[in-house]
């Protein structure tokens, strides 16, 4: 003997579909990560890495730094043909350093 369910009985179907709140999260999300990802690359657009660059040795950093800066001047001169001024410079960074 078969029972008949009435359509009340039943559930309502639970609509699968994302909210119109729930897509504009993840636009945001999407955009603030792309936007994010742009603001880097401009970060870094300008970035050298130099290698092997021939280190002055002494104990005093001001002098090391100079040298590095006169060195990096010099390559961008003579090889770029850029003429540089220290102010042009905003960071630098050496990633290893002499051992005594």
């Amino acid at each position: 003997m078969k029972s008949k369910i009435s359509p009340q009985a039943l559930p309502e179907p639970v609509s699968q579909e994302p909210t119109e709140a729930k897509i504009q999260l993840a636009v945001q999300a999407e955009l603030n990560k792309k936007t994010g990802e742009d603001k880097d690359l401009e970060n870094r657009k300008k970035n050298i890495v130099v290698f092997r660059v021939p280190e002055k040795r002494c104990d005093n950093f001001a002098e090391r730094k100079e040298h590095d800066m006169v060195f990096i001047k010099d390559l961008m001169d003579i090889v770029f043909r850029i003429k540089l001024k220290e102010s042009d410079i905003d960071r630098m960074y050496i990633l290893d350093q002499w051992s005594r």
